[in-house]
């Protein structure tokens, strides 16, 4: 894990639990292989996009609905050399679940909640809409905020819906 992240640059702009540590430590225990094809929910800035790209020589598809967060992705990709291996897409709403052919990807991240917030019809929806995507064999990669308990009211207040009870989170996984 430590040879891997000494290899990459070290701007991180990381808004996700476990930040770049745990993305690289995931996809390697997830067995990720160079050249495996990625796309990246709710991608913000892309740091994990380009974190990947660079790590694993992934082609990487990252996608926000928020167009200056893109641009930084870009610019980002760009200023590491992974340019032509990441590609960053504005789509919002519902858009996201006609836009990729299904089984068109080894790897979807879900970082920050990318799966379980940013697609309509909550976590549940989410996590079908990822495994649509993934090809057979293929690796989800999520980082929600996950309590082992019910949140409590003041810990609701604080993290609104981003926060969910472990229970939760594995019911709509299966």
């Amino acid at each position: 894990l430590d040879t891997i992240l000494s290899t990459l640059a070290t701007d991180a702009f990381y808004q996700s639990p476990g930040g770049r540590r745990f993305l690289i430590a995931a996809a390697m225990l997830a067995g990720v292989k160079r050249g495996s094809r990625v796309l990246d929910v709710a991608c913000g800035i892309g740091p994990a996009s380009v974190d990947i790209a660079e790590a694993f020589e992934c082609k990487v598809v990252g996608f926000d609905n928020f167009a200056p967060y893109l641009a930084f992705g870009r610019q980002l990709a760009s200023s590491r050399g992974v340019g032509k291996l990441v590609s960053f897409k504005e789509l919002d709403a519902d858009e996201p679940l006609t836009a990729f052919e299904a089984g068109s990807f080894d790897v979807v991240l879900g970082l920050g909640g990318g799966v379980s917030d940013s697609l309509p019809g909550g976590l549940a929806a989410g996590f079908k809409a990822a495994a649509g995507w993934l090809a057979p064999g293929g690796v989800l990669i999520a980082g929600d905020l996950i309590s082992p308990v019910e949140p409590s009211e003041l810990m609701k207040i604080v993290f609104g819906d981003s926060l969910r009870s472990e229970s939760e989170f594995l019911a709509a996984l299966t």
